[in-house]
């Protein structure tokens, strides 16, 4: 297989170049030459050409090859040792997050979407330089109760974050369970340029001992200058388990703003037997510097109260106006306070 014949090339060249680039989509695209170099600007004649598909940059080590191939299967794939991509942007995976990866295609492929995915694989030394510690992307179990925020960057340096003053509560009522959903071990962002969907991948650890994952895709859909959050996809890389999910109560906000609900944001199917709660929820999709910009808040500013107590002040004010027109209506005989006039003189007949 030609995937096979690439893992050998990989690992007698990669000592010699700065890094190499392994492509694959959903879609045929134009053929690339091993022999030359492949840099962003070839990166974007492709993207072009193939009709600007949704694009994800991964940057991984060598060791993985072998474990991506069985993932690889159904799609177009290309490969050049001589790369040249800039990994700032990129989501930098280990084995562990093959599943993820997965699961993220598995979804790519239900759609009807052209989709390109990029790993790019730097040189041997560099790469055992940054795996020598600690990964970036993965966070060891934790089993906090506070806030949970997840944040992730698109390509273009555009930030989607998504923020909870409570770990996320996960409600079957077919099994009476609840799960909560803390802390992400990874977080991508996938915007298309001409696809009005930017989606949210979350890989959170669940249960008592951290063993079990689960990955939420949150979907944002674009209306002209405005956005809004309309479902959550759950599937457990663990389990057997999927649900769709969609938000009980719709909203939309400007570009530019971040949407904040206090109390508890819902997410249900169809039949309410599975929900999803978000506690003080307050979402942004188009942050520029990774904070949350002036937020719009689920509470409308003309409540009940307050029209309650402006109808009152109303009929206090209409029935002010009427007294002030009626004094102001009552004439007096000026004869009887004029000293300078004859007075006037009334005769009483005994």
């Amino acid at each position: 297989m030609y995937f096979k014949s690439i893992l050998l090339v990989s690992t007698l060249t990669f000592c010699y170049v700065n890094g190499a680039v392994l492509l694959w989509s959903n879609n045929k695209f134009a053929d690339i030459s091993p022999l030359r170099g492949f840099s962003d600007e070839n990166l974007e004649d492709l993207v072009k050409k193939m009709g600007y598909p949704e694009v994800t940059v991964y940057k991984s080590s060598f060791s993985l090859l072998p474990e991506l191939e069985v993932h690889l299967n159904g799609y177009y794939t290309a490969y050049n040792p001589n790369g040249d991509i800039s990994t700032e942007n990129a989501t930098e995976i280990s084995g562990q997050d093959l599943s993820l990866l997965e699961t993220k295609q598995r979804f790519d492929l239900a759609g009807e979407g052209s989709v390109l995915s990029v790993l790019v694989l730097p040189n041997g030394r560099s790469k055992r330089e940054v795996t020598s510690g600690s990964s970036t992307t993965e966070t060891s179990p934790t089993t906090a109760k506070g806030p949970v925020l997840y944040k992730g960057k698109s390509k273009k340096d555009i930030y989607t974050l998504l923020y909870s003053s409570q770990p996320l509560l996960l409600r079957t009522s077919s099994n009476s369970s609840n799960l909560e959903l803390g802390q992400s071990t990874m977080v991508t962002v996938n915007t298309a340029s001409k696809d009005p969907i930017t989606k949210l991948f979350v890989k959170v650890r669940v249960g008592e001992d951290n063993n079990d994952l689960m990955v939420l895709q949150f979907f944002f859909v674009w209306s002209k200058t405005y956005w809004s959050l309309k479902a959550v996809n759950l599937s457990s890389l663990t389990a057997n388990y999927s649900a769709n999910l969609n938000i009980v109560n719709q909203f939309s906000v400007p570009a530019h703003f971040s949407y904040h609900c206090n109390g508890v944001t819902v997410f249900a199917d169809t039949t309410k037997t599975t929900e999803l709660l978000i506690y003080d929820m307050q979402v942004q999709i188009d942050s520029k510097n990774g904070a949350f910009d002036d937020a719009y808040d689920c509470v409308d500013f003309m409540t009940v109260p307050i029209w309650s107590g402006l109808f009152v002040t109303a009929l206090l004010g209409v029935g002010l106006i009427i007294a002030l027109t009626a004094i102001s209506e009552i004439k007096t005989m000026d004869k009887f306070d004029n000293p300078k006039t004859k007075p006037l003189v009334i005769t009483v007949a005994e």
